[in-house]
């Protein structure tokens, strides 16, 4: 490959990042993986509830031991998840804060009366829930 052409596709990519629907893009994909993530982790977490119904059966419980057994015998599946994850998570704050800036910046002086005709309840309250989130992982991990 030549050295235009990879300057080329240097430059495409950095236009795309700095496109509002490139940082659209990017968070809808980081959003997309820590959404997976949390299924993921809620799925594994919820075997604790199937040796509860082993006990009570006279079972010995081991579902929640072998997902745990799973996680510690895979180092390098479980720091490349939390490599992917936390590069999710900072590209997804990081396009957040520019869209909102750039969204800031397109209309500095605010409307004198607000009309949310095209946006749903949920829509304008993103911002709120991402943070909630982010302050529930936050707590869960120090938790721990």
């Amino acid at each position: 490959m030549s050295t235009t052409a990879t300057n080329f596709q240097v430059v495409r990519a950095l236009r795309f990042y700095d496109a509002t629907i490139g940082k659209k893009i990017i968070m809808a994909v980081t959003g997309f993986i820590l959404f997976g993530f949390v299924v993921g982790h809620l799925i594994g977490n919820l075997q604790v509830y199937q040796d509860a119904l082993a006990v009570r059966a006279g079972e010995t419980p081991v579902k929640l031991n072998h997902y745990a057994e799973l996680l510690r015998s895979a180092p390098a599946l479980l720091w490349g998840a939390r490599i992917v994850l936390l590069a999710s998570v900072a590209l997804h704050a990081w396009a957040a804060i520019a869209l909102w800036s750039l969204q800031r910046s397109a209309r500095p002086v605010a409307y004198r009366m607000r009309a949310n005709l095209a946006s749903s309840l949920s829509s304008r309250t993103m911002i709120l829930s991402g943070l909630t989130i982010a302050a529930f992982v936050i707590f869960h991990i120090l938790h721990l």
